[in-house]
């Protein structure tokens, strides 16, 4: 097994992403669109978006300027994403230490997610050398001297994008989440310099000098911490610093955001449970404990959550695989009550080899080529977007520790509905659950029907007629709808 130090470092993709945007060819031929999900409804927005995706849970990373004529475009406005993140770099908009803004870039990157009528999450990043407090640290501190240049940028930036016809963009989108910087406990590497790691208190402050300014240029917008890592420690041989986290608390940073925010990927679930499951419903746990040892009650997002879908030698996978934890994300995020989740990300193709991981729902290939996980995410937007979530069940009711079931009540039915797996992700066992009930329709994680079950029938696992259903449930998850 890989150490922790080397996998986390290659899952760690800050230097690549640095540069994508600037560097990512896209190919210019449009490609058949795939299925269109139902999982967004009509929604007034200032931007003029007629179609407006109502916010739920569901998240998309996406780097790449796009347009109506990319090949990748259609796959992001029919996956039924209602959210999407995205990086703005200072360091892009503004080179020169001079109050001059180079936004066509911006404008790019931005205009595709109006035209494709989603929520936007831009990540802050990238000090311009002139700012950078560490030379060649573009990651990190921000040298005292230009913080009023950081401030000015940022009030910029969000008055630019609030959609209040003041200063606006022509492009019309409209911004209300702020993200600074994306995984700020990043220590030190000798490829990528210092991070914010180290330096907690000075994120805080910085945080505290743009929180008014953000809320002053647009009253709706939200500060939302930068997602910490927060695993793969410094003490463990990785970069990130545990510590850091408390030392913004402990500065007072607390007060300067709205939205606390993570990063999860599976790889490091033993830094979290000792249990077959995913490990993130603990780590949720232990980041709203932190923040309530602060005195601290703050919503939860998270703006990375993924897995890839190719073997490795020492860290293997299938699209399978990636496939099941497409839905486990989503429905313990639902059930643990964050605000959203994006799935890191939209398609494959980095171009930075060091990151070697499919961690895309679309291949990188000409044509692009839609995973079995793209499905699946689609499947899980028209399932439990807007479903109410009920009750996890307790393995008191389930009668395994190994087996997983969230319930919900269908959003236009209001119908009874399981979302239920066995754990871990790779087993090949199934387990017996039972729920009450007359009838139950089971669906794939691809909404394929498997079958209906009636109490008492020959698909009852229990063979009575006792008011309850019995069926075999596996790694794969599946919805169970009660009739």
């Amino acid at each position: 097994m890989i150490k922790t130090s080397q996998l986390r470092l290659r899952y760690l993709h800050g230097l690549a992403l640095a540069v994508l945007v600037a560097l990512l060819a896209l190919p210019a031929a449009a490609t058949a669109a795939p299925a269109q999900s139902k999982g967004f409804v009509p929604f007034t927005a200032k931007n003029g978006c007629l179609d407006q995706r109502t916010p739920s849970v569901f998240g998309m990373q996406v780097y790449s300027p796009m347009n109506k004529n990319s090949p990748y475009f259609p796959y992001f406005q029919n996956s039924g994403a209602s959210w999407v993140r995205v990086p703005i770099y200072w360091s892009t908009v503004q080179p020169g230490n001079a109050n001059q803004y180079n936004w066509g870039p911006i404008d790019a990157l931005l205009n595709v997610y109006n035209t494709g009528c989603a929520n936007v999450i831009a990540t802050i990043d990238m000090a311009p050398a002139w700012a950078q407090a560490i030379d060649g640290s573009p990651r990190g501190p921000i040298k005292q001297a230009q913080m009023g240049n950081f401030v000015k940028f940022v009030q910029t930036l969000v008055e630019r994008y609030d959609g209040d016809g003041n200063a606006d963009s022509p492009i019309g989108i409209v911004v209300n989440h702020w993200e600074f910087y994306n995984e700020p406990d990043f220590g030190a590497n000798p490829g990528e310099g210092n991070g914010w790691g180290n330096y907690g208190s000075q994120y805080a402050a910085m945080l505290k000098a743009v929180y008014q300014p953000v809320h002053t240029a647009n009253p709706n917008a939200q500060v939302v911490m930068g997602g910490i890592a927060y695993d793969g420690f410094v003490g463990k041989g990785g970069p990130f610093v545990e510590s850091f986290l408390d030392d913004v608390l402990t500065a007072g940073g607390g007060s300067a955001f709205d939205v606390m925010n993570f990063h999860y990927y599976p790889a490091f679930r033993m830094d979290w449970t000792q249990t077959q499951g995913t490990g993130l419903p603990e780590k949720i746990a232990a980041i709203r404990q932190k923040l309530a040892d602060h005195a601290l009650d703050k919503p939860l997002v998270i703006t990375e959550a993924g897995w890839h879908s190719d073997e490795d030698n020492q860290i293997s996978s299938s699209p399978e695989e990636q496939s099941r934890y497409v839905v486990r994300f989503f429905a313990q995020s639902m059930a643990y009550g964050l605000r959203f989740t994006v799935w890191w990300m939209l398609h494959d193709g980095l171009i930075e080899s060091a990151y070697q991981f499919a961690n895309g729902l679309v291949t990188d290939t000409t044509p692009p080529v839609a995973k079995p996980a793209y499905q699946v995410y689609q499947t899980a937007v028209n399932r439990i977007a807007r479903a109410q979530f009920v009750a996890a069940l307790s393995a008191a009711e389930t009668q395994d520790p190994n087996l997983e079931v969230y319930q919900f009540a269908e959003a236009y039915t209001g119908k009874r509905m399981y979302v239920a797996w066995i754990n871990p992700v790779e087993s090949s066992e199934t387990r017996p659950l039972s729920v009450a009930g007359g009838t139950a329709a089971i669906y794939s994680k691809e909404n394929t029907l498997q079958g209906v079950v009636r109490d008492g029938d020959a698909n009852d696992g229990d063979g009575a007629q006792d008011g309850k259903i019995t069926l075999p449930v596996g790694s794969s998850p599946l919805y169970i709808v009660m009739d």
